[in-house]
């Protein structure tokens, strides 16, 4: 075997450029992916961790009250569509200190003028809204995290399709310049009987 052979053999088992971009790609979407997890963990306790103090810093200045109606919730929904409406109305309502508020408030549903209504209040005796719930804090790190994850898969999908096509590109680039080397051998025009590379037996 000639020199000349033994190193084109050599070639035969070299990585190919597309091989070994390939193989750097792979470990780039490994860590991305990694990364993306994390990320995405170390969001959610954040968000998880802020709706626990808005829910503490909510119940310590928020207070329920039974609160009258003073005129008939119309909702501008229909009932049968299944959706909570809520119309706004004056209600009137005595607070801790014995003193008689006014002010309106967003009732759901239907009620009569006279019902008597939860409402929430401020320290400052003003209508607010119920305060933030641990459910609720516990809900949003769930979606924040499942809302990043489902971005990094988005990503990994345009990845893949990007680094698949530029894959393509360069193993049709480099199969068309091996043959462009092993076709006249193999043909026989250069070196030797067609059908064996370089003469061989």
């Amino acid at each position: 075997m000639s020199v000349d052979q033994s190193h084109r053999r050599g070639d035969a088992f070299r990585p190919r450029r597309s091989d070994r971009a390939e193989q750097v790609l792979w470990w780039a979407a490994a860590v991305l992916t990694l990364a993306g997890i994390l990320f995405s963990v170390a969001a959610g306790m954040a968000v998880h961790a802020d709706g626990v103090s808005r829910s503490a810093r909510e119940s310590a200045t928020r207070t329920p009250v039974d609160a009258v109606l003073l005129e008939e919730t119309v909702p501008a929904g229909s009932a049968r569509s299944g959706l909570r409406t809520t119309t706004r109305v004056p209600v009137r309502w005595i607070g801790p200190d014995r003193v008689e508020h006014t002010a309106t408030a967003l009732v759901p549903g239907r009620h009569q003028a006279g019902a008597t209504m939860r409402i929430w209040v401020d320290r400052d005796d003003a209508v607010v809204t119920e305060p933030f719930t641990r459910t609720e804090a516990i809900a949003s790190a769930v979606l924040a995290v499942a809302l990043l994850l489902t971005g990094v898969v988005v990503l990994l999908a345009a990845m893949r399709l990007a680094t698949g096509r530029y894959l393509d590109v360069l193993r049709r680039a480099e199969w068309a310049r091996e043959w462009s080397e092993v076709e006249p051998r193999w043909s026989g025009r250069v070196g030797g009987t067609p059908g064996r590379i370089g003469g061989e037996t």
